[in-house]
């Protein structure tokens, strides 16, 4: 009797799990494809039917999954918050995105992180070599006297933000055997991608990066145990001060206009789309114009406004006006509780690495973008497994 029900319980979950890593899979090939040059030679018919492809694997991986009591419960409030979401917003990135994390319930981050790790940097490489041989466009910016290269990317912020959080899963993949040179590694690629982009904050975080692989092979990690109700808190602290400085942001103030610069134009875009989008339950549509404005002014200046160029790079801001309040508090609470829950085990990788991406969502718009950020699903890999299962290990 045991034994049958065990055959029938592996029946079930093989067709899920197909169904689930291969629209993982197809989710992270499209995502990515859209954030290079080749988004301007594939038909849009092509993405198209990779979305709404993934968007019909996970709605079979959901339904055809053994899901708990509670889990039940969970699914069923995220389909009405998904089409609420979809509703107010006619976005179905978003629809896309909320059914993912659904489906994401029970597989396990390591495997994500490793798929993700495999097509993103098989991806990255060529999207770089395509550009130097001339396949798509290698466009370069020339910003106060300096050239950028985008390598085949849309933006030069975008090639380096792909190779920050490359560097963030490689920093996942070898937590059991950081050495010097692996410590090392992100600090040297980022000099690199400085040399060729000039992106600044991107750089400082992938030299974040090697200081945290040094102090989680040689410092003292019960240290970060001591202090975990202030460490889980960091999602909130780090979505205050980017909603704060962006509400309190006056363009005639000398300190404030210190700060933007150096954030390089962030508060001023943050402040002008606090203004002209309301924050509402279940998010809007938002109308963006990115054009690589970096190179004049733009946003609310001194001088006015100038809306030839309006992107949110803040993830927080676009995630509360985008998708609203109500999934903006329920996902900073799972990446609060994700890392808490890992601290109170003595798993303390997982912890660090989405401390410095809930940092560096202050200054980028990738926290919930697959293209970038495989460990967005993070909330739901370890709220829901039994304690001693949690998604990471020391």
């Amino acid at each position: 009797m045991v034994a049958a029900q065990h055959k029938k319980n592996k029946r079930r979950v093989i067709p899920t799990r197909v169904f689930y890593l291969l629209g993982l899979s197809m989710y992270i090939f499209y995502s990515f494809l859209q954030t290079t040059l080749f988004s301007t030679i594939v038909p849009n018919v092509v993405f198209s039917l990779f979305k709404y492809g993934c968007l019909l694997l996970f709605s079979l991986s959901i339904l055809t999954a053994k899901f708990s009591k509670q889990q039940i419960l969970v699914v069923l409030f995220g389909v009405l918050l998904a089409i609420l979401v979809f509703h107010n917003s006619g976005d179905s990135s978003a629809l896309i995105l909320i059914v993912f994390l659904l489906s994401s319930l029970n597989n396990d981050l390591s495997t994500v992180v490793r798929i993700y790790f495999v097509i993103a940097l098989a991806l990255t490489l060529g999207t770089i070599g395509s550009s130097l041989l001339g396949i798509i466009d290698n466009y370069s910016y020339v910003v106060n006297g300096s050239t950028r290269w985008a390598f085949g990317f849309l933006y030069t912020t975008d090639f380096a933000a792909h190779i920050f959080y490359l560097c963030l899963v490689f920093a996942y993949l070898v937590r059991k055997h950081i050495n010097i040179l692996y410590s090392l590694l992100p600090t040297l690629i980022g000099l690199v991608v400085f040399y060729f982009t000039r992106a600044k904050l991107d750089t400082i975080l992938m030299i974040v990066i090697t200081v945290a692989l040094l102090f989680y092979k040689y410092g003292k990690l019960e240290i970060l145990k001591k202090g975990r109700l202030i460490i889980s808190s960091t999602p909130f602290i780090m979505a205050i001060v980017s909603v704060g400085l962006s509400i309190a942001f006056m363009p005639n103030n000398g300190l404030f206009s210190a700060v933007d610069r150096v954030l390089t134009n962030r508060l001023a875009m943050g402040h002008l789309a606090l203004y002209e989008y309301p924050i509402k339950f279940f998010g809007q549509y938002i109308s963006q114009n990115g054009s690589g404005g970096l190179s004049f002014q733009t946003g609310l200046t001194s001088t006015g406004t100038n809306l030839s160029y309006f992107f949110i790079d803040s993830s927080y801001i676009k995630m509360l006006l985008a998708f609203g309040v109500v999934f903006f508090l329920i996902y900073l609470f799972g990446l609060s509780r994700t890392i808490y829950l890992n601290l109170i085990s003595d798993k303390y990788m997982m912890p660090i690495i989405l401390v410095i991406f809930c940092v560096s969502s202050v200054i980028d718009q990738h926290m919930l973008e697959v293209a970038y950020n495989p460990f967005l699903i993070c909330i739901v890999t370890t709220q829901f497994w039994r304690h001693e299962r949690l998604a990471v290990k020391k």
